[in-house]
């Protein structure tokens, strides 16, 4: 059943339809939603401009959704994982793809390192892995961890052809800067991100000395364009997106930058096993399971957190898929549409900006709600549960650009200045890469003062 609409910063939202049983505020038709935005009858058995499909009946559990969109197809992945990693032993190929395949995780990136690098490089073909098959994939790329440039923070890249990205990487680079450029110069395929976002704080900035894994350079490198996903692998009870990877993300979202959310394991080093308190990457693959289209998954931000696999979440603005940058103008309804799957009765919050704007409670099994909605300006949207949370899509209203917290952009400027005087006083040591670092600082920093300026700011301190 449908719940009340709570508004939030002047952002409207209705429920319009929470169930294939909920016609509350619904347009006729045996589906029971309201018709698109453009227009279409969704439910009369006709596949009309802005649908998708239209098989006129009221289940969610076939190949037609009530909503009159497609069943997302998830796909279960976990972007990090090792062979060799923080146990004694190491986990060859057959034992990793056995461990991935009792979970249910279809497609698994096992990530050479510092650690075992001699021993895992053999493994790395820029192909998929021998023991893949049976519609699943374990694949071998590249953490830039346990390298000298990691202690800027562990850059992630999938989709490579090559793993040299130093001659001598236990020495240099010492920042991580160049390697995104590196990395996608090999092929259009490649993909770029950063790991760890569980350590950042939940409040202010990250403070030295930092034994590992602090993810110090990601606002620069998406202010530079070298990463587009960030991956929590969060460790024990509580939401599939923890605080510190919310802050950073939410920063950066609101300031008018594309971040993509990943959940993985860090298997065996973060989780000893993969089992329900590690999250996973559900990404929406169009088309036949490949490395390549999940990677396209990744690129385009179809991508899902949660921590099993029986809880699934997807979100639709105006039918764009996950992900998406929706045009709008200003005063028209935007429709919502959240899939949900879940073996019990579940609470789907829909989030403007970062903050939940509405919610509604589903039924058990695959359940659609379809939301009408206003927004005052360019924003993006994301849906949660307890056990899933959805990346953004992004809606852009009347061609402007998201610009929807000044504070959020003058922390980062203020993280640019905060960053700059930990490396230029040897905090963070980087070394002959100093120079240029402080210079990418600075350029980064003009960007999110920038933007902290098009949102309304007027001082930063």
């Amino acid at each position: 059943m449908s719940r009340p609409a709570r508004s939030l910063l002047s952002a409207r939202a209705v429920v319009v339809c929470a169930s294939a049983l909920s016609l509350l505020g619904c347009g006729g038709g045996a589906k029971g939603t309201a018709p698109l935005a453009n227009g279409p009858a969704c439910g009369n058995g006709v596949v009309e401009a802005g649908e998708e499909c239209d098989d006129g009946n009221a289940s969610n559990d076939d190949a037609c959704l009530v909503s009159c969109y497609l069943p997302a197809r998830f796909v279960a992945s976990d972007p990090h994982v090792h062979s060799h990693g923080c146990e004694p032993s190491a986990t060859p190929p057959a034992d990793l793809e056995r461990l991935l395949a009792s979970e249910g995780i279809d497609v698994g990136a096992a990530l050479v390192w510092g650690v075992g690098y001699d021993a895992d490089r053999p493994y790395f073909t820029g192909q998929d892995d021998p023991v893949s098959g049976g519609g699943r994939i374990l694949h071998y790329d590249l953490e830039v961890s346990a390298f000298a440039a990691g202690g800027s923070g562990h850059l992630i890249a999938l989709g490579l052809r090559d793993l040299a990205f130093s001659s001598d990487p236990y020495r240099t680079p010492k920042s991580g800067l160049s390697i995104p450029v590196w990395a996608k110069a090999q092929d259009p395929r490649v993909v770029v991100g950063m790991a760890h976002g569980q350590f950042w704080p939940a409040a202010g900035y990250p403070k030295p000395p930092v034994a590992c894994c602090m993810p110090w350079e990601f606002p620069i490198q998406v202010a530079r364009g070298g990463v587009s996903f960030l991956v929590t692998e969060r460790r024990g009870d509580g939401p599939p997106l923890d605080d510190g990877t919310s802050l950073l993300s939410r920063t950066l979202l609101n300031s008018g930058f594309k971040v993509a959310l990943l959940g993985a394991s860090d298997y065996p080093c973060i989780h000893r096993t993969i089992d329900d308190t590690s999250p996973r990457t559900d990404a929406i693959v169009n088309g036949p399971t490949t490395y390549d289209t999940w990677l396209d998954a990744i690129r385009n931000g179809r991508t899902s957190i949660t921590l099993d696999a029986r809880h699934h979440l997807n979100l639709r603005v105006n039918g764009a898929p996950l992900g998406s940058e929706v045009a709008a103008r200003a005063g028209e309804v935007l429709l919502a549409s959240v899939e949900n799957e879940a073996p019990e009765p579940t609470t789907v919050e829909l989030l403007v900006n970062g903050a939940t704007a509405t919610s509604v409670t589903l039924a058990a099994g695959r359940q659609v709600a379809t939301v009408r909605l206003g927004l005052p300006a360019s924003s993006w949207l994301s849906a949660r549960t307890r056990r899933s949370t959805t990346g953004p899509t992004y809606v852009l209203v009347d061609g402007k650009p998201i610009r929807a917290s000044a504070s959020d952009s003058c922390y980062l400027v203020r993280y640019a200045d905060y960053l700059t005087g930990l490396v230029s006083d040897g905090q963070i040591d980087l070394g002959e890469d100093t120079a240029e670092a402080i210079d990418a600082y600075a350029a980064a920093r003009g960007e999110f003062d920038r933007r902290f300026r098009e949102a309304g700011g007027s001082a930063c301190f």
